[in-house]
């Protein structure tokens, strides 16, 4: 069974059962363990899913279940890539300067609203669909588009729109990593975001592992 948060208007179809929205919390979650008779729990969320994340794990020790992550690798700087490295979305906003920049803010849009206090700031925005965000219109661009990207795309966004500054998330993936390209391609320097702390957990990169791993 696939669990959707339900962010998302339109899903993919999957050839299994689904289910939208939010457990109610770890006793929400363990309830339904217990109900449906789950015997694994596979965490293939976001790697900055932190609370379902810590829920899953807390949950997957209250029911004895057995619990894995299946998450992409974190994406690692090269040679000539110009990263500066955060911890979190607050150290991001720190960073910035005084001065007037044009950024493209790689990052969704949950934590957008706290880039607005630096409104000296060019914003531009990409996220998956339309929806109420929390902007200021005067100082944000935003397009509307779903990956994967393609390196030739995201070039021409970064010189269309002037880009001096890239402030991603480090996601892992082949889906985003268009950007990096791009932003080293343009000598464009990256913000990158460090995943949050997750529980210590069994992680496997590959579907092909999950379903092994299932199966012994």
């Amino acid at each position: 069974m696939v669990s959707y948060a339900g962010r998302l208007r339109s899903l993919e179809i999957q050839p299994l059962p689904s289910r939208i929205g939010g457990f109610g919390g770890i006793t929400g979650m363990v309830d339904f363990i217990q109900q449906q008779r789950i015997t694994h729990l596979i965490d293939a969320t976001h790697p900055f899913a932190q609370k379902i994340s810590v829920n899953a794990s807390k949950a997957a020790k209250i029911t004895g279940v057995r619990f894995a992550t299946l998450e992409r690798p974190e994406w690692v700087p090269r040679s000539d890539d110009n990263w500066t490295r955060v911890k979190n979305v607050t150290q991001a906003v720190n960073s910035l300067n005084k001065t007037p920049e044009r950024i493209f803010l790689a990052i969704g849009k949950q934590n957008i609203g706290q880039f607005m206090t630096q409104d000296q700031h060019f914003y531009l925005l990409r996220v998956v669909e339309e929806g109420q965000l929390d902007i200021s219109q005067s100082i944000c661009h935003v397009i509307y588009s779903k990956g994967p990207f393609q390196f030739e795309e995201d070039k021409e966004i970064l010189l269309n729109y002037k880009i001096n500054k890239v402030i991603a998330k480090n996601s892992g993936g082949n889906g985003a990593w268009a950007k990096i390209d791009a932003a080293r391609v343009l000598k464009i320097p990256v913000v990158m975001i460090d995943r949050p702390k997750m529980p210590k957990r069994v992680i496997f990169t590959t579907v092909e592992e999950v379903l092994s791993w299932i199966s012994h």
